[in-house]
């Protein structure tokens, strides 16, 4: 039943990397919601989510860290996993005090996504590093 699947909101700038993840945590038995922005789940987070956010940490116009601090000012309670081709450590600075977040580098396994992600839909509160 499509209702009982956990939801994962999945935002990245790059068509085929939404495309590519929807269809992975599809057949993880997710239901996947995917944004082409920041913005766009701004948009649809405005209304009221359940699940995750899996979201990618640099994207034009709003980045991951924005999109964080935008989500923080909203009391935004969803757990966040970030997903990043390169961490300098800068990124991983940034997201502190924004709630339970993990952080992915890319490429990651995808069975660490997945363990990632129901880590985070079992554990709310926590961070899932």
């Amino acid at each position: 039943m499509a209702g009982d699947r956990p939801m994962v909101h999945v935002i990245d700038d790059d068509e085929a990397v939404r495309t590519s993840l929807a269809y992975l945590l599809t057949l993880h038995d997710f239901e996947v919601a995917t944004y082409e922005s920041g913005a766009a789940f701004l948009r649809a987070a405005a209304a009221g989510l359940s699940g995750c956010v899996l979201t990618d940490a640099r994207m034009p116009g709003m980045n991951g860290v924005e999109l964080l601090k935008q989500l923080s000012e909203m009391n935004f309670s969803l757990p966040i996993v970030v997903m990043t081709g390169y961490n300098d450590g800068k990124i991983t600075k940034a997201m502190t005090g924004f709630g339970p977040v993990a952080l992915l580098e890319k490429p990651f396994d995808h069975d660490l996504l997945i363990a990632t992600l129901r880590s985070a839909l079992a554990n709310p509160g926590q961070p899932s590093r």
